[in-house]
C-alpha cells in the first residue's frame, strides 16, 4: 500500500508497504513522527479517498493545530475528557 510519501514508498520493495501489515514509527522527541503520521492521513484522504484517524496521547491539541497547518482536510480535534 503506498504512503503517498514518494521517499518512503521507494524505500519498500512494491512502492509501499504490503497491505495488512502493521508498522510502528520509533523515534526519540522531535524526530518526525508526528508530522509523519499527519502527513500519512493526509495523503491518504487526499490522493487514496482513504479515511484516516490520528491518536496521540501525548500531544496537546494546539501543537496538533500547528503541525496540522494549512492542510485542507477538516479535522475535529479534541482533549480527552
Amino acid at each position: 500500500m503506498k504512503t503517498g510519501i514518494n521517499g518512503l514508498d521507494r524505500l519498500f520493495s512494491n512502492g509501499g508497504y504490503p497491505e495488512g501489515s502493521t508498522i510502528l514509527v520509533l523515534g526519540g522527541p522531535g524526530s518526525g513522527k508526528s508530522i509523519f503520521g499527519m502527513q500519512y492521513i493526509y495523503k491518504g484522504a487526499v490522493e487514496y479517498g482513504e479515511p484516516g484517524v490520528f491518536l496521540t496521547l501525548d500531544e496537546p491539541p494546539e501543537k496538533i493545530q500547528r503541525f496540522r497547518g494549512t492542510c485542507p482536510v477538516s479535522a475535529g480535534i479534541s482533549r480527552p475528557r
